[in-house]
């Protein structure tokens, strides 16, 4: 990175034709190197926030998807919050596919990931929202849970 971002603000300053060539060997660069993370950041600095969030589905970084998904507002591409949410799915983090469905109003299917990850602080929360005849199941549910395994939210 200390190579390449240098090269392309000079060649910025300088007006230079090449840049976008530049951008692309760089971007490529990263990618070769195994440095998708550095790639998405790119994408993101630029502009190119859709580009940087499948960057960051495609190689396993689901977490930061999410984050600068729901940071930029996620509702305007449904396509991208399924891609996020499943990539949250398949890595284990029910939970905050929960939060990223929350976060673009699909409110039932939140609460299913919550159950799902046994996020139940979150799912009690959400189910007082969208659900409060469920309330006390869930919190029964929950309570059944926090007795069976010690949990941090228990503490």
């Amino acid at each position: 990175m200390e190579m390449w971002e240098p090269m392309i603000q000079t060649a910025r300053s300088n007006g230079v034709d090449t840049i976008e060539t530049l951008k692309r060997e760089y971007l490529q660069w990263l990618k070769d190197t195994s440095q998708e993370g550095l790639a998405g950041e790119l994408k993101e600095a630029e502009g190119d926030i859709q580009g940087a969030i499948r960057l960051y589905v495609q190689n396993g970084f689901p977490n930061r998807a999410a984050a600068l998904l729901i940071r930029m507002g996620a509702n305007s591409n449904e396509d991208l919050v399924e891609s996020v949410a499943s990539a949250l799915l398949r890595a284990e983090l029910p939970e905050k596919a929960g939060a990223l469905f929350e976060n673009v109003g699909q409110t039932e299917r939140a609460l299913e990931a919550y159950i799902q990850g046994k996020a139940y602080r979150a799912a009690v929360e959400l189910c007082r929202q969208i659900r409060p005849t469920k309330v006390v199941e869930l919190e029964e549910v929950r309570r059944k849970s926090l007795t069976t395994v010690a949990l941090p939210e228990s503490i």
